[in-house]
C-alpha cells in the first residue's frame, strides 16, 4: 500500500515542478533539482493521511470480516428458533383446540349423565309407589315393572 502512495506522491512532485525544471532533470542536470514546494508538502502530507486512513479501513474490513461467521450463525440459529417456534405454537393450537373437544364432550357427558340420575330417581320413586307391602310374587313384579320402565324411560 505504501509504494503505491509513494508513486502518487512522486507523480504530484512532478507535476508541481515547473516545465523548465521537468526538461532540466530529464536531460540529467542535478544542479537543477527543485525544491518542494510547500504545496507539495500539503499533498504529500495529505497522501499519508489517505494512506494511513486507508491502512485503517482495511483493519476495520479485517475485523467485519471476522465478525461475519458468528454473526452468520446467530442469523441461521435465529431462524431455526423460528421455525420451531411456528412449530410449537401449530402444536399449541392443536392441543387447544383438542381441550376445546374434549371440554364440549366431557360438559354433554356430565348433562347426560345428570338427565340418566334424574330418570333413575323417577324410577325408584316409581318403583317404591308400585311396590306392594306383602307376598312372595311381589319382588319379581318389582323387577319386570323396573325393566319395563327403564325401556320406556330410554327410549
Amino acid at each position: 500500500m505504501r509504494t503505491f502512495w509513494d508513486q502518487v506522491v512522486a507523480l504530484v512532485e512532478q507535476s508541481d515542478r515547473p516545465q523548465g525544471e521537468r526538461q532540466a532533470r530529464l536531460s540529467g542536470s542535478e544542479s537543477a533539482k527543485p525544491k518542494i514546494a510547500p504545496r507539495t508538502a500539503a499533498l504529500r502530507a495529505r497522501c499519508e493521511d489517505i494512506g494511513q486512513a486507508l491502512d485503517h479501513l482495511e483493519r476495520v474490513k479485517g475485523l467485519f470480516q471476522s465478525f461475519l461467521s458468528p454473526v452468520s450463525e446467530l442469523v441461521l440459529e435465529f431462524e431455526a428458533c423460528r421455525d420451531r417456534l411456528e412449530e410449537t405454537t401449530a402444536r399449541l393450537a392443536a392441543l387447544e383446540e383438542a381441550h376445546h373437544d374434549l371440554a364440549t364432550r366431557h360438559a354433554a357427558a356430565l348433562v347426560e349423565r345428570d338427565r340418566l340420575a334424574e330418570r333413575a330417581e323417577a324410577l325408584a320413586a316409581l318403583q317404591s309407589d308400585r311396590t306392594p307391602a306383602s307376598g312372595a310374587g311381589a319382588p319379581a313384579r318389582a323387577e319386570g315393572s323396573v325393566e319395563g320402565g327403564g325401556r320406556r324411560a330410554a327410549t
